[in-house]
């Protein structure tokens, strides 16, 4: 409890009875700075969210999700009143979600048996969000990926500037082969973050691939070829990838 200085203040109770309006609390908030908000409202087991609770919990993730990954984590805990709830002995049972480049607000309900812990939850999240370097000096990154995360991989920064602009993705896919990037393209990854297409590639087009297509299969395929098996318009775009065709590198050589 090193964190909290007047353990007699900590414990008073906050009487919302004569507020003119009504209010309620948030157990706990995390935010770094242009890169992603966490809200936690942790529940004694078998005791789920008011209603009134659960529409700020959506509103707020969808008003700020636009701008950046925002998470209304509910979590439940099993411990006694003069027990302290910690991340090890909280579960996360709900993550409320959104990201500017997610349209709805997404709800998941992890399984029983599968819920993290919400230290690894925000060890995981802090791996699909590059904020490792947040984490506090006793904290490692932790690499089991599962449930929520298992769509949503990668929240980094650069990516979620790709994926926003779903027109220029698109254009991109739709090329006979990537020896056909613009100098619009070329402009529009070093916009992103990216300073060569391979490294726009791995990490952003085959996000978005991932959205568009979750069926799509390419952990057997060589990471310097385009591996999707596309459906519908991108057909001609991974059957492309058949005849040897390279990415192009901006300096003008081939990476093989």
């Amino acid at each position: 409890m090193k964190h909290i200085f007047n353990t007699a203040r900590f414990n008073q109770t906050l009487n919302y009875s004569n507020f003119p309006m009504f209010a309620t609390d948030i157990d706990g908030v995390t935010h770094i700075k242009d890169r992603l908000w966490v809200w936690l409202e942790a529940k004694t087991e078998g005791t789920d969210i008011n209603r009134g609770q659960l529409i700020l919990a959506k509103q707020l993730v969808e008003q700020l999700g636009a701008f950046q990954p925002s998470f209304f984590v509910i979590a439940h805990h099993n411990t006694k009143a003069d027990e302290d709830i910690t991340g090890d002995n909280l579960l996360v049972s709900t993550v409320i979600f959104k990201a500017p480049h997610v349209k709805n607000v997404v709800v998941y309900d992890y399984e029983l048996s599968e819920r993290p812990s919400y230290r690894k939850f925000l060890s995981i999240l802090s791996l699909v969000t590059d904020t490792t370097n947040k984490l506090k000096d006793n904290h490692v990154p932790d690499c089991d990926f599962g449930g929520l995360f298992d769509k949503y991989h990668d929240l980094r920064k650069p990516t979620i500037t790709a994926l926003t602009n779903d027109e220029m993705m698109r254009e991109i896919a739709e090329l006979d082969s990537w020896d056909d990037l613009t100098d619009e393209h070329t402009a529009f990854m070093f916009a992103c973050g990216y300073l060569d297409d391979m490294e726009f590639y791995e990490k952003a087009f085959t996000t978005w691939v991932d959205f568009n297509d979750p069926a799509a299969d390419h952990s057997r395929c060589p990471p310097h070829r385009i591996p999707h098996q596309l459906s519908g318009n991108y057909d001609g775009f991974a059957n492309s990838t058949k005849d040897g065709t390279f990415f192009h590198n901006p300096n003008g050589n081939q990476i093989q």
